[in-house]
């Protein structure tokens, strides 16, 4: 049996480390499953803004398989590779089973990365973004959107972050015409935008939406996915739609990871 390539999210490995039931049910969980936990830069960010969280983290980092989850931009060059040439696609960017002199420079370099790509203010300013678009993209009849419009949603904003944000790596492209959505990491970030914010009309947009958004992009390549409760939900509904997320096995929140052993 494989290695199940396994997101964990933020909230679920600070809540492990401070309570040990959900620690166990944790490690059992990924004993069971076989699973490879993969976290993003930003969660190694934020671990680290707690020394007592951070050091307990690295001692479960000798036992258990870890690794660094490619960053979105990686992820679309790698997209790129595979649409020109067939280049199947790795999501782990490194292995995080280090010393703990090794584990400390490495998430400083992390959390400089991390504060360069969301300089203060940036936040507002995508969410402000978030919020008018949401008002530009009106269902056509009635309050229900349709599989076609979310479809054509994807397509027009899948582009847009390309050519407003990656032109370099949009250049890259040898074919002359693609399907957007072949772009899997950017179509899990528009979709869990759609879902967040224009499915559901009472959701307000918050700052760590930006995170939540930026992460998903490694979803399409993970077997497992264990996040909060809002994210796993939205997660299930666009599997269920089969709009992505077809080769994801389970799905889990902290609560569930207990019934699930």
């Amino acid at each position: 049996m494989e290695n199940n390539i396994t997101f964990i999210d933020t909230c679920i490995i600070s809540q492990a480390l401070q309570d040990n039931e959900i620690m166990k049910n944790l490690i059992r969980f990924i004993v069971e499953n076989k699973c490879f936990c993969g976290i993003t830069a930003k969660t190694l960010s934020e671990l680290h803004k707690s020394n007592l969280l951070f050091n307990e983290f690295h001692k479960y980092l000798n036992v258990f398989p870890f690794f660094l989850i490619k960053p979105s931009k990686i992820l679309i060059s790698d997209e790129i590779n595979k649409i020109n040439s067939g280049v199947p696609i790795h999501v782990a960017l490194a292995n995080l089973r280090c010393s703990s002199v090794e584990l400390e420079n490495l998430t400083k370099e992390i959390v400089s990365i991390v504060d360069t790509e969301f300089p203060k203010g940036a936040k507002k300013i995508i969410t402000d973004s978030m919020q008018d678009l949401k008002k530009n993209f009106p269902p056509k009849n009635g309050n229900k959107y349709v599989n076609s419009e979310i479809k054509t949603f994807c397509e027009l904003l899948i582009l847009q972050q390309l050519e407003n944000h990656h032109p370099d790596l949009l250049a890259k492209i040898k074919k002359k015409e693609f399907n957007p959505l072949e772009f899997e990491s950017l179509k899990s970030q528009v979709l869990i935008k759609f879902w967040k914010f224009y499915k559901s009309e009472d959701r307000k947009i918050r700052d760590s939406d930006v995170f939540d958004i930026s992460m998903s992009s490694c979803f399409p390549y993970m077997d497992i996915i264990i996040s909060e409760k809002n994210m796993v939900n939205d997660i299930k509904q666009i599997k269920r739609e089969k709009f992505a997320f077809g080769n994801l096995k389970q799905v889990l929140t902290i609560k569930e990871l207990k019934t699930a052993t």
